[in-house]
């Protein structure tokens, strides 16, 4: 934003300079970004154009003769609308108009002593002037004093302009008013804004508003009968070019003078084009609409607009119709000052990709209480300067007013927080200096923040109003008094670490993916923990969902590495997914090469399978706590598109799901172009939740062990994981370990049934064992598969 430092001088009484200024605002949170000057020239003077002839030998040219009082002056100008009897601006021979020395010249065969400006050669920012202050040199108004030379000084241009970037949440000092009490209470000085808040009377209203939408909470709405369309003054004029906007004529640029003093944007409607005297806020209108800019929009149903009759007079927060618009010939006018959805304003403008003035402050947030002195302050200009008359009673949609905001806080609370030991009157002087109002009782300071102080919520807020005054370069530089303590880890933290460093030992790389994915990654998601969450604005279709499963993502990191010929990759994620019942949960993603390509002497590859991945997850969870008799595995019934269907399986514990493991389905890995991958999917939160063995010592066995192998035709739907738990059950506690060293299916067996080869080692930690105790166990441990799963002993 931009700030007059003439304007800071004028309104506040004092002869501050423009670096101090700009020091303070800086050091009270308003960033200067440019110092710059209005204009920029020297030894100009105002004259009278008393005579125009063509120039003998150039079309584009003309020679005048121009009275400057104590002297004509014959000066060659090029300016398209150069006339006689008008008053121009004149840079004698020596000026400095912009950096460009004017010097006494011959332009083809005519002397010329001094140049005609046009406001862009004065350095004015194009952008602030009209249609006709473009066309050419500068035309001023028929009383311009002949022979005036402080020329900026009457044009209003003698001035220095300090932008401002402001934070998002000081939207309040958009308003002048609110600047005014801003720079008051920085420079420690006194401002008076007296704008009532009442509705003003006058004739009865023949106007309705209304709001068919909650995204509208108030609109006020007022009739003028008569108006006077002319130029502005030119303390109007100056204030517009101050504020970067084109004086157009008297009605439209009090509107806008308007919305610079409050904050708060209006929008005129010419009476007579009104379809009827009502003003409506609505949405649901999806049609084509054509604005005040003569660009035609197309509007959805969630754009809020006004309406008269049905009909759209208006795109509500942005910008006024074509259909409505004040012109020349207006001889009447309707106010509507509203306050709107901010966040509905945001979109509208912004898909339709307009950055209008009034935009800009929905979008930001307005004071509340600013529509009735926007509306007020609308009223006093029109009677001044439009010669308004015939004016009825101010109509409301709503008569609520925002009331002040209360905060109750203490010097103990203060001192603290800032670190400086301030006393009770100093806090007040600063906060009454804020515009805020305070009362002592007691321990405590009771405060009332204004409704224009949007960003001031909480006793924190006012924490931050007071070091703002007292000064941040006045804090000593101190480093902060912090109690250490030990970090006390959760479960799932420790679990973490166990995890990680069990990955890593074994070749695993960490990578971290988007939490935010697309339509398709919620589709093949495993384990999915529920109804995926929406973005109701997400950037792109990309980024629309959380995530509900890890797996997908980390399928875009394999595509990602094989893309730049990484075919030996390792990779793992801890991460959460999340469900729209607000449920989170920690996962661990995993995801390997099936071949791992290693140039060494061996000259081979090692491939990996299946039971790579899965003896990896047994490894995790066993150094979780879980030993391998808790964990099983079991086929999945629901059809995965992601996995191979024959090599896959739900991860159990305690017979509860846990995980998921498997290998890429070849349609989908090709699908995804990548190659075929293992992959596995553990919820953390589950197994950091599960009951953990306790950890016990258990000396090496002193005495030997022997192994016997059995060999056994059994169904081929029988799982090798249900033989060998019967196995361990049956033959306790001698039997230590038993594992399928073949399995063979072909010739001279059924073709429903397979041969499976296993080993099974007997131990005791008390004797060592004979084969009258060993094959005891045997034949109990072969009678219990013989009668349990109807197998034959293969000889």
């Amino acid at each position: 934003m931009n700030i007059s430092y003439n304007w800071v001088k004028e309104t506040l009484k004092t002869d501050i300079s423009v670096s101090e200024l700009t020091d303070e605002l800086t050091l009270a949170g308003l960033e200067v970004e440019q110092i710059k000057q209005l204009a920029n020239a020297s030894n100009l003077v105002i004259g009278h154009v008393i005579g125009v002839e063509k120039h003998p030998d150039a079309d584009t040219l003309n020679i005048a003769k121009v009275d400057i009082k104590d002297e004509i002056l014959q000066i060659v100008c090029g300016g398209p609308n150069l006339a006689l009897d008008q008053k121009v601006i004149v840079a004698k021979v020596g000026a400095d108009v912009n950096g460009l020395e004017i010097k006494a010249a011959e332009i083809r065969g005519v002397a010329s002593t001094g140049m005609i400006c046009s406001y862009t050669e004065l350095g004015v920012d194009e952008k602030t002037l009209s249609d006709d202050d473009k066309m050419g040199i500068a035309v001023l108004d028929d009383n311009a004093p002949i022979g005036h030379t402080d020329v900026l000084n009457y044009l209003g241009l003698d001035d220095t302009i300090i932008e401002v970037d402001l934070t998002p949440n000081r939207s309040d000092v958009l308003a002048m008013n609110s600047l005014a009490y801003e720079l008051a209470a920085i420079l420690d000085k006194k401002v008076e804004i007296n704008i009532s808040l009442e509705l003003t009377q006058g004739l009865d209203t023949r106007l309705k508003v209304a709001s068919k939408s909650e995204k509208s909470a108030n609109i006020l709405g007022k009739v003028i009968n008569k108006v006077s369309i002319k130029p502005s003054v030119d303390w109007m004029k100056k204030q517009l070019v101050l504020h970067g906007f084109s004086p157009i004529n008297n009605v439209v640029d009090i509107s806008n003078i308007v919305m610079i003093e409050t904050g708060q944007p209006l929008h005129f409607y010419d009476l007579d084009k009104l379809p009827t005297l009502e003003l409506i806020v609505e949405d649901q209108h999806e049609e084509e609409y054509t604005a005040l800019n003569d660009e035609v929009y197309d509007l959805l149903p969630e754009d809020l607009v006004i309406t008269s009759n049905n009909q759209v007079i208006g795109i509500a927060g942005v910008m006024g119709g074509a259909n409505t618009k004040i012109s020349d010939d207006t001889t009447g006018l309707v106010i509507e000052a509203a306050q709107f959805d901010q966040t509905q304003i945001r979109k509208t403008a912004q898909r339709l990709n307009i950055d209008s003035e009034a935009a800009i402050r929905y979008t930001k947030g307005i004071d509340p209480q600013a529509i009735y002195k926007a509306m007020n302050r609308a009223v006093e200009l029109l009677e001044t300067y439009a010669d308004a008359t015939d004016i009825e009673t101010t109509v409301a949609h709503s008569t609520h007013v925002a009331s002040d905001k209360k905060i109750t806080t203490s010097q103990a609370y203060i001192s603290q927080r800032l670190g400086v030991d301030l006393d009770v009157e100093e806090i007040v002087d600063f906060l009454e200096r804020l515009n805020f109002k305070t009362t002592v009782s007691n321990d405590e300071i009771n405060v009332i923040v204004p409704p224009y102080r949007m960003d001031v919520n909480e006793e924190v807020d006012l924490s931050e109003e007071i070091l703002r005054m007292y000064g941040v370069d006045k804090l000593e530089a101190t480093l902060p008094l912090v109690q250490m303590k030990p970090t006390l880890k959760t479960q799932i933290a420790k679990d973490k670490k166990v995890v990680t460093n069990l990955l890593l030992n074994k070749g695993y790389s960490e990578v971290i993916t988007y939490s935010l994915v697309s339509k398709r990654h919620i589709n093949d998601g495993v384990m999915n923990i529920g109804e995926p969450v929406v973005l109701s604005n997400p950037l792109s279709a990309e980024r629309e969902y959380y995530r509900t499963s890890l797996l997908p993502s980390l399928i875009d990191t394999i595509k990602y590495n094989e893309a730049h010929s990484n075919y030996d990759y390792k990779l793992y994620e801890y991460g959460k997914v999340y469900d729209h019942q607000n449920n989170e949960e920690l996962r661990l993603g995993l995801v390997s090469a099936i071949e791992s390509l290693n140039s060494t002497w061996e000259k081979r590859d090692h491939v990996h399978n299946f039971y790579t991945i899965k003896g990896l997850v047994i490894s995790v969870l066993n150094k979780l706590g879980i030993n391998e008799q808790r964990v099983s595995f079991e086929n999945i019934n629901e059809d995965l598109h992601l996995l191979h269907p024959y090599l896959s399986a739900n991860v159990l514990v305690d017979r509860k799901q846990v995980g998921i493991i498997g290998q890429l389905h070849p349609t989908y890995a090709k699908n995804s172009g990548v190659k075929t991958a293992l992959v596995a999917e553990i919820n953390m939160t589950a197994i950091s939740s599960a009951k953990k063995a306790r950890i016990s010592f258990t000396p090496l066995p002193k005495y030997p062990g022997t192994s016997r192998d059995i060999s056994l035709i059994v169904d081929s739907e029988l799982t090798v994981e249900q033989m060998i738990k019967t196995i361990l059950k049956a033959g306790k506690p001698l039997v230590t370990d038993a594992y399928v060293f073949d399995v063979y299916q072909g010739d001279n067996i059924d073709a429903l049934r397979k041969s499976i080869a296993i080993r099974i080692h007997f131990q005791s930690n008390e004797k060592t064992l004979t084969d009258k105790d060993v094959n005891v166990i045997y034949d109990k441990i072969k009678t219990t598969l013989e009668d349990q799963y109807q197998v034959e002993s293969r000889k």
